[in-house]
């Protein structure tokens, strides 16, 4: 199920009230992220989640979801990475 997120915490509280109404997801789910603070922040509140991280080259150092533009010096994902709930 892809989740478009406004905030780290909104994802957060998503994921863990999810898990928490249906238990077996700890069994028979993963949550995968391109963003390793949001793992950390989903183990965080609950460690008995498992974790992917999906990767893919310049995802964050890129304004484009290309990430092949050159000289393009702006993280695309600034809002999401500096926002609330990683203090």
């Amino acid at each position: 199920m892809p989740l478009d997120p406004q905030s780290p915490k909104e994802t957060v509280d998503f994921v863990a009230s999810l898990y928490g109404s249906r238990p077996e997801l700890y069994e028979k789910a993963l949550v995968s992220t391109f963003f390793p603070h949001l793992a950390y922040l989903i183990r965080q509140r609950d460690p008995r989640i498992v974790m992917a991280m999906a990767w893919r080259p310049y995802f964050l150092s890129f304004e484009g979801w290309s990430g092949v533009a050159p000289g393009v010096s702006h993280v695309q994902c600034s809002s999401i990475i500096s926002g609330p709930g990683l203090h």
